[in-house]
């Protein structure tokens, strides 16, 4: 829930050149914002590539305290209890107490490494239990003590690993840049299975970037292979898979009544795909870059592009009468007009109608 409120942040935010919206509160930092932003009761936690870790307050963006590292941070947060645990470019993962950024421990990995120029994002912890999982530059997945920062176990995928963990049942589930999407036992760090994919003729690894979806025992990932995959999460085994002819599929596919959705590279085309049968629902056209993950909230779907807008769609509306091909999706963009009255209802929009394809 707390990922799904802060898009009206980031919606009021988009709009202060078009008169109509109006900006609540926006806060500066030092450098560029890759990480999500995580809320927790009043607060609202990110990094930014100034090396600062920030809280601040969700109703008035006034800061209540900041916590510098040795490097950007590019990780988004997860909470448990008292601590908020994120990653640095230094190479470390912090445990900061919540309410007042102080230091609880640090654990330090072999250190960081950046794959390339488009290697924007670091693994984001995820906690389950006692435990934070962490994926690092040195090649490692990492199993360590929530409370007190203690390694519990180690895998080396043998390159960077800067997907974020998925923990799903008795498993965790890691995609690295080495083009493997593995299965490791949550208690232990043993390999269950693992999954090659196909790799594309520029990008023959078939690089794994950003964090599974993870559904009804099937895991869904992109690749820079300009495919999607939808894997058995007990076997590792294809169910099906997708190849996008132009672009990479980085984003974090997001699942909603019996669909999955996500954008795509130097297509610039946004897709709605059946998640049982890996059949194109629908696609839209966008002007820029999809690298982050839509959400779903009140059966609107949000999601944003390279070129700064904000979209919202009407999914349901795009599937009338089951015929997609010639169905139009309702679409609000940055360019519509919007009023907001708080963080929670939107009184007014107006609607873009574009047209989509089936493939």
């Amino acid at each position: 829930m707390a990922r799904i409120i802060f898009i009206f942040f980031l919606i009021i935010s988009y709009f202060p050149n078009h008169g109509a919206a109006e900006t609540k509160w926006a806060y500066k930092t030092g450098g560029r914002v890759y990480s999500s932003p995580l809320i927790d009761g009043n607060s609202v936690y990110f990094g930014s590539g100034d090396h600062h870790f920030y809280a601040l307050n969700k109703q008035t963006g006034t800061l209540e305290w900041s916590f510098k590292t040795g490097g950007a941070v590019h990780s988004s947060a997860s909470i448990r209890g008292k601590l908020v645990y994120f990653g640095s470019a230094d190479g470390s993962l912090y445990a900061l107490d919540k309410n007042s950024g102080e230091l609880a421990w640090k654990f330090a990995s072999n250190g960081e490494k950046t794959y390339g120029l488009w290697d924007y994002y670091l693994s984001s912890p995820a906690v389950e239990n006692n435990l934070v999982y962490w994926g690092s530059g040195d090649g490692h997945l990492y199993s360590i003590d929530a409370t007190n920062g203690n390694l519990k176990w180690k895998y080396d995928t043998g390159d960077i690993v800067h997907a974020s963990p998925v923990v799903y049942k008795d498993k965790v589930f890691i995609g690295g840049f080495d083009g493997y999407m593995y299965a490791l036992n949550k208690d232990d760090g043993s390999l269950i299975w693992k999954f090659k994919t196909v790799g594309a003729s520029y990008f023959p690894k078939g690089e794994i970037q950003r964090a599974a979806l993870i559904d009804d025992d099937v895991v869904y990932f992109g690749s820079r292979d300009y495919n999607i995959y939808a894997l058995n999460a007990n076997t590792g085994h294809g169910k099906w898979n997708m190849r996008q002819p132009q672009g990479w599929i980085t984003a974090t596919p997001v699942e909603y009544e019996g669909n999955i959705y996500f954008g795509t590279s130097d297509a610039h085309i946004f897709y709605s795909m059946n998640k049982q049968s890996g059949e194109v629902n629908w696609t839209i056209p966008v002007n820029m870059r999809v690298y982050g993950s839509a959400i779903i909230h009140r059966n609107l779907l949000y999601f944003g592009t390279f070129d700064g807008k904000v979209w919202v769609l009407i999914p349901q509306q795009a599937r009338q009468g089951g015929d997609f091909k010639h169905k139009a999706a309702n679409i609000i963009t940055t360019r519509s007009m919007m009023k907001m009255a708080n963080l929670k209802k939107i009184l007014f929009c107006t609607v873009q109608t574009m047209k989509h394809q089936k493939i």
